[in-house]
């Protein structure tokens, strides 16, 4: 996929800078463009800045396979044993913070309302999964 057709199915869309645009995330409402979107070298890569939306949810959100970010290659060769790749805890544990953080906004707002938002609802699933999916990540690579 080239970088016009993927913009091509954005709103909002706002150059950045050569190869990087700011875009509304097709995952949740945006007030304001939240998704960062840069070609580097015809990989196109995503981060969401508001809701931290991964690259597969951003794909699906607009109908397209996240492979399709990935220009063919024909560099593979199957006999050489791929390196797994992984996560740094640092960066593990920076995801896991984020999302106690928005717990803990949350909770206040809660105490303080005595009750929270449809989004806030929706907020605190995310965290939970993204949680849980932490957890069953640190148990995957370490067994």
């Amino acid at each position: 996929m080239t970088i016009e057709s993927l913009l091509s199915r954005m709103s909002k869309v706002r150059r950045r800078g050569n190869n990087k645009w700011m875009v509304s995330c097709p995952c949740h409402e945006d007030k304001h463009p939240s998704l960062s979107i840069k070609d580097q070298d015809g990989v196109i890569l995503m981060h969401c800045f508001s809701q931290h939306c991964s690259a597969a949810d951003i794909c699906n959100a607009i109908g397209i396979d996240i492979q399709e970010l990935f220009p063919p290659s024909d560099n593979f060769d199957a006999s050489i044993p791929q390196r797994k790749q992984y996560h740094d805890a640092v960066n593990v544990l920076e995801c896991l913070a984020v999302e106690a953080l928005a717990l803990h906004i949350i909770g206040n707002d809660m105490i303080k309302n005595g009750s929270i938002e449809h989004d806030e609802r929706d907020r605190l699933a995310q965290a939970s999964i993204r949680i849980n999916a932490a957890l069953e990540y640190i148990k995957r690579i370490t067994n």
